[in-house]
């Protein structure tokens, strides 16, 4: 039913098959898509509360490990097996960084320099998207555990 070219007599799925659930392979599909695996986890159908855990186990597993790999070869293989096609996190923060200060034009002229700056709601969201890389936004940042960090601006002086 697979359309995976066989390797070694059996396809890679059938080999992954047999040590993953469905539900163990739907994570490892939204944990490439998304690089989160609380939010893998919820997506593939595991609860909320129970997220966190189910995803630090399915990642520990090796044919989890294995199946993330193969799902991220073909990734860059759509882009003609080259790691330099893919934008690396220094380069999406960057770009998210020139969004948010309005450093980046866009439409007809853009490339002399001429286009129509980014709309005030898209330089918000680069800013809330810089802001989640940070975790600057307490709960929503991806806190799970209901902590909230305050830092104490001069506590070198307070001592």
């Amino acid at each position: 039913m697979t359309s995976e070219k066989y390797f070694g007599g059996d396809s890679v799925d059938n080999r992954l098959a047999n040590k993953l659930s469905e539900r163990e392979m739907a994570f490892c599909r939204e944990y490439v898509r998304l690089w989160d695996g609380t939010k893998a986890a919820v997506s593939a159908g595991y609860k909320e509360r129970l997220a966190a855990g189910r995803a630090a186990r399915i990642l520990q597993k090796p044919a989890a490990q294995q199946e993330i790999r193969r799902l991220c070869t073909a990734t860059v293989a759509g882009f003609g097996g080259d790691m330099a096609a893919l934008a690396d996190g220094e380069e999406i923060l960057r770009f998210l960084t020139a969004v948010m200060r309005g450093e980046v034009r866009d439409g007809k002229g853009a490339e002399e320099g001429v286009g129509m700056l980014p709309k005030v709601s898209e330089r918000t969201r680069a800013a809330e998207l810089l802001g989640r890389n940070q975790r600057l936004f307490g709960d929503k940042g991806g806190r799970d555990n209901g902590e909230c960090v305050v830092r104490i601006l001069g506590e070198e002086e307070l001592k």
